[in-house]
């Protein structure tokens, strides 16, 4: 959730509700607010993060996002997500191996700002002003 909408929580309330609906289809025009239910979301979230009845927090702000490589196939479906490394070196690296290997399956690279490898699944499978979102966030986070 957070990796998803965390990205659009201060967007314009035209981008906030199309990702929230794009994701969300089958509420849309059932009087359900995008902007009211992306911060009930996020609050879910970052209480169920922040909850350490089970053990430490955990991270739950745009500054905790890493960045995931990800390798499509040719199909669009996902062969392989990786985080990217801190080292300047060990990412030129990673991102040329990713590149070969997509060239070899005839597919293409993305990378994504997540809190997991997971979360940069479903960030990587998002449409493209989800994607935008989130590189917005993740450089105003990281400058």
């Amino acid at each position: 959730m957070i990796s998803i909408y965390a990205p659009v929580e201060f967007a314009p309330v035209h981008d906030k509700a199309r990702v929230y609906y794009g994701r969300n289809q089958h509420q849309r025009d059932t009087g359900v607010k995008a902007t009211e239910e992306v911060a009930k979301l996020l609050d879910k979230a970052r209480a169920t993060l922040a909850d350490t009845t089970t053990g430490p927090a955990r991270p739950s702000r745009i500054e905790d996002f890493r960045r995931y490589l990800v390798i499509f196939t040719s199909d669009d479906r996902i062969f392989l997500v990786r985080r990217v490394p801190e080292e300047e070196a060990e990412r030129q690296e990673q991102a040329a191996a990713a590149q070969r290997r997509a060239d070899q399956i005839r597919g293409s690279v993305l990378v994504v700002a997540a809190l997991d490898a997971e979360a940069a699944r479903d960030v990587a499978y998002a449409d493209e002003l989800t994607r935008e979102w989130n590189t917005k966030a993740w450089q105003a986070a990281h400058a």
